[in-house]
């Protein structure tokens, strides 16, 4: 028998839409994703995309903050009656996509001006600095999406014939 995806591939590379790179429509890219098979994407003849390396399966202790970052206890008041409820927040995508880039990997022809930085914050994560920018260009979803399908990837038992 066996378990679906454990030992898989720890890290996964993803190029971004942005990526100058690129030469893909929006469909194309969402179905890279689904894959984040290299092969599949469609560069721009003698070009080169940064790749962000991301862990595919966080470490525990991190995993666990992304868990409790997901809901929150609200006290709701109707009438002279108080209650609690669940409400869910999405604060925990960009701390998962911060928790998850390991590394930076630019093109070996890039300018060094060109390059980006991988820069780690005091908890030896990826940098905030980084994230903002990420969240800046709205490429931050890309980069949890490809992680979640990853997971998703491992996940899947194999059918057999």
């Amino acid at each position: 028998m066996g378990l679906p995806g454990f030992g898989a591939k720890q890290f996964v590379e993803v190029a971004l839409r942005v990526d100058e790179a690129l030469d893909m429509k929006d469909k194309e890219y969402e179905d890279y994703l689904k894959t984040c098979d290299f092969e599949a994407l469609k560069l721009k003849p003698g070009m080169t995309p940064v790749l962000f390396k991301l862990r595919r399966i966080l470490p525990y202790h991190l995993h666990l903050q992304v868990e409790n970052m997901k809901m929150d206890l609200v006290k709701k008041k109707e009438g002279d009656k108080i209650t609690n409820e669940m409400v869910p927040k999405m604060a925990f995508i960009c701390e998962e996509v911060r928790f998850s880039i390991v590394d930076i990997i630019n093109p070996p022809n890039a300018a060094e001006d060109q390059k980006i930085e991988f820069k780690r914050d005091s908890d030896g994560l990826c940098a905030p600095e980084i994230m903002s920018e990420l969240m800046s260009m709205n490429v931050h979803m890309d980069l949890y999406q490809a992680r979640q399908n990853m997971v998703k990837k491992a996940e899947a038992p194999s059918k057999k014939k």
